[in-house]
């Protein structure tokens, strides 16, 4: 069996497209869950946090995976 991990998903459709070859793919945390956090703290703003949204959007892998 082959495993990977990552820290991130960026959900850009990356680990469904390995796990589309086999792979056991998992990851820690989801890049909404990291950008929901640094909103929570303040850290970033929701202008920020929409147009790094609208990026991994634009980018993705697989167009019809769906972002928080």
């Amino acid at each position: 069996m082959i495993v990977a991990a990552a820290f991130i998903d960026r959900e850009q459709g990356g680990l469904d497209a390995i796990r589309r070859e086999g792979v056991n793919a998992a990851a820690l945390l989801r890049i909404t869950e990291v950008i929901d956090i640094l909103i929570k703290n303040g850290l970033i703003s929701d202008e920020l946090r929409n147009s790094i949204i609208n990026y991994l959007v634009s980018t993705r892998v697989n167009p019809g995976t769906q972002t928080n």
